[in-house]
């Protein structure tokens, strides 16, 4: 694809992305997911209904778009803070949508849905906010291999695309007791990224000024 095709195909991707956003916000803003309750007439109805269930959005697409913008709203910051973690998009009365998966509900049972991995920079001073990625996975899906290995994409794109604007750039992660593996605690370390995370695996020996002790007996 040549650069002209590839802008134009940007472009089409920003406009759809901005219609989406606009239709999400109308249905909190109603208290409805019903899109002809919250659309103003009946061709705004037909066109969302056309955009939600349109073959032309591609999420890999979308989610590249989603990264490249907010990494290049970055690029004047000296840190970032970047939240990773789990979720779950629940489907408790879906039977016929694809590659469904159990995930708990609130009240720690199981339900029908789909797992996601998400990613939130913050600014420094705390005053704006990004997506940077979410990743929608199913273990059904035919070339799924692990949770993990999809963490770890998504360290990688996190990590690498702000640097693409500014190679001065420093990343802090924040990360929940699911990330806490010693391969992705690696992997943050080889690219001079810090982090922040609750501890899952207390029994951890670490060392620290020379000492090797277990984690949950060092005084922090």
């Amino acid at each position: 694809m040549d650069i002209g095709s590839y802008l134009e195909r940007i472009k089409v991707i920003d406009l759809m992305n901005n219609k989406i956003i606009a239709m999400v916000k109308d249905m909190l803003n109603e208290g409805t997911n019903r899109i002809y309750s919250i659309s103003k007439d009946e061709a705004e109805c037909k066109g969302r209904k056309r955009l939600a269930t349109s073959e032309a959005v591609e999420l890999s697409e979308t989610r590249r778009f989603l990264l490249t913008k907010a990494s290049s709203n970055l690029n004047e910051e000296r840190v970032a803070y970047v939240v990773l973690y789990e979720s779950e998009i629940r489907k408790p009365n879906s039977k016929k949508l694809k590659k469904l998966i159990k995930v708990r509900d609130l009240d720690r049972g199981f339900i029908n849905g789909y797992r996601t991995f998400n990613a939130i920079a913050v600014s420094e001073d705390g005053r704006r906010v990004f997506l940077l990625e979410t990743k929608p996975i199913s273990c059904e899906e035919e070339d799924f291999q692990s949770e993990n290995l999809y963490k770890e994409e998504l360290l990688e794109e996190t990590s690498n695309a702000p640097k693409r604007w500014n190679q001065e750039f420093c990343i802090v992660y924040l990360l929940d007791r699911g990330f806490d593996e010693r391969k992705i605690i690696k992997s943050i370390g080889a690219r001079k990224d810090s982090f922040i995370i609750r501890v899952e695996y207390l029994e951890r020996l670490v060392s620290l000024e020379r000492e090797e002790d277990k984690l949950k007996d060092i005084a922090l």
